[in-house]
């Protein structure tokens, strides 16, 4: 989670590789520290996250598929306060 913020500076050139970790890698906490790192993206304009809609799609399964339902709602709401951002 240190590396969110040198991470999210990448902006677009760090999605594909985000992109493939989340797929390579399910368990939870990769998927709320990835999670984290595209809402760092969002927040700091460095990416239009919302708007990418393979993002999202994959973010959206990826949230689904948490063993541990507390993070899953926890990461559930992170990604609606993406989606309702601006």
């Amino acid at each position: 989670m240190d590396l969110a913020i040198p991470i999210a500076e990448r902006g677009g050139n760090a999605v594909p590789f985000l992109l493939e970790q989340l797929r390579s890698d399910s368990t939870d906490m990769t998927i709320r520290d990835i999670l984290l790192i595209f809402e760092t993206m969002a927040n700091s304009k460095r990416y239009d996250v919302k708007s990418d809609l393979a993002v999202m799609s994959q973010l959206e399964k990826s949230v689904l598929m948490m063993k541990d339902k507390e993070w899953q709602d926890i990461c559930r709401k992170r990604l609606q306060r993406m989606l309702k951002a601006d």
